[in-house]
């Protein structure tokens, strides 16, 4: 004789939707913003490398990733969604809490969408540029290849699509302007403080399980 099947509770269908919204990014978005915010901090106070290290890192981690993972998903047909009077109580109430994430959500992408437009394509290229450098031992995208008696000049990064590698490193030069990597940190981190502040309010808006 088979066991009856169980049916999640109420609480424990809010506890899943909610999952699957806050693993969409496995780096936890609110720390991840938090600890780009110190970062910034940091870099306004006693610069050092490392703390620039973490800052190029982090930035890159939301205008990429977390942009990526809160950015709405394309409406479904109209026809294909049941009305309201087809649905339980239960699960009108999970239809709602799926709403409500979806529209924090929203709100999160556009504040990443916001924090990205502040920086022009050079400067794209510059932060996806920095983060390999600081997160990757080596940088193999950035070289000359050989492929099928073809020297490859260029390669496809996920911020910037893909780009030369000569077009790169004069957009590092060009930003540099004579200063060091750690000088160049603080002036885009002082650019992007409040839109990442813009960006913790947005997550911080959804609710703690």
């Amino acid at each position: 004789m088979s066991k009856p099947k169980r049916v999640l509770s109420a609480e424990d269908k809010e506890t899943l939707i909610w999952w699957n919204v806050w693993r969409a990014d496995p780096k936890r978005p609110l720390e991840w913003a938090r600890s780009l915010k110190r970062s910034i901090d940091a870099l306004t106070t006693t610069p050092t490398p490392e703390v620039a290290a973490i800052f190029w890192i982090r930035l890159h981690g939301i205008i990429c990733e977390m942009l990526e993972a809160h950015e709405p998903s394309p409406p479904e047909p109209s026809s294909s969604e049941p009305s309201s009077t087809e649905l339980d109580a239960l699960e009108q109430q999970a239809a709602a809490v799926d709403e409500l994430y979806a529209d924090i959500a929203a709100g999160v992408f556009l504040a990443c969408v916001a924090l990205r437009r502040i920086f022009t394509l050079d400067e794209l290229l510059v932060i996806q540029w920095k983060r390999d450098h600081e997160a990757h031992p080596e940088l193999s995208a950035y070289d000359l290849a050989e492929r099928d008696g073809v020297l490859v000049h260029s390669r496809k990064h996920k911020l910037v699509g893909n780009v030369m590698h000569r077009d790169v490193h004069e957009a590092v030069q060009a930003a540099r302007k004579g200063r060091d990597d750690t000088e160049l940190a603080v002036e885009f981190a002082l650019r992007a403080a409040s839109h990442v502040d813009a960006i913790i309010s947005a997550l911080e808006e959804f609710p703690k399980l």
